[in-house]
């Protein structure tokens, strides 16, 4: 493959006045975007494990996904089961119905490949340890009597607070790593555009 510094002073050839010149450059150009097309295609089709975590950030950064397939990737995933994108279903975990506009591409891609690199802001999980039983969820509401919490799945749980020994908040993500590994490269960079169109 031609090296970027390369490519860069032949493109500056397309400009000469020689036709010789521009016709050698495009033929060189031509087969440079080929054998780019070419490693994009053959790249696409790994799935994000086996293209690592790095190569798949990067390769959602800097390319286009079908918002369609990411929209059904979405419910296939089970991401449903934990996200609302519509603001008049049960609010579970973060709402994602304006991704687009609140978070980065980066960010999104990010949180998704790792979970717990940030924990959105309002989410914490709490764990309260009870006489007979451990709760792990988010903080919804606390009363004289209970604590109401909800887990990913939307499940409200209670905790008796004269049955709590220890309530903490828990340096982890409920979403756990390695939902999307399964996908190949396009299928997650759709996964992504389709969480950025929401806005």
């Amino acid at each position: 493959m031609l090296d970027e510094k390369f490519i860069a002073r032949t493109k500056n050839n397309l400009s000469w006045d020689s036709p010789e010149v521009r016709q050698a450059t495009a033929a060189i150009m031509d087969l440079y975007n080929n054998a780019n097309e070419i490693k994009k295609e053959s790249t696409k089709g790994l799935s994000v494990a086996e293209a690592g975590v790095e190569k798949a950030s990067n390769y959602a950064l800097n390319n286009k996904g079908d918002v369609a397939l990411g929209a059904k990737l979405f419910n296939k995933q089970n991401c449903v089961a934990c996200h609302a994108v519509n603001s008049k279903e049960q609010q579970k975990g973060p709402f994602l119905g304006s991704a687009g506009s609140q978070f980065e591409r980066k960010f999104i891609i990010e949180s998704i490949l790792d979970p717990l690199a940030t924990i959105a802001q309002g989410f914490p999980t709490y764990l309260i340890d009870c006489k007979n039983e451990q709760v792990i969820g988010f903080l919804v509401k606390e009363d004289n009597v209970n604590y109401y919490l909800m887990n990913m799945a939307g499940i409200y749980l209670e905790a008796n607070k004269e049955s709590v020994k220890s309530k903490k908040i828990l340096t982890i993500s409920q979403m756990p790593p390695g939902l999307v590994y399964d996908l190949n490269l396009h299928e997650f960079t759709s996964l992504i555009e389709y969480l950025h169109s929401m806005k």
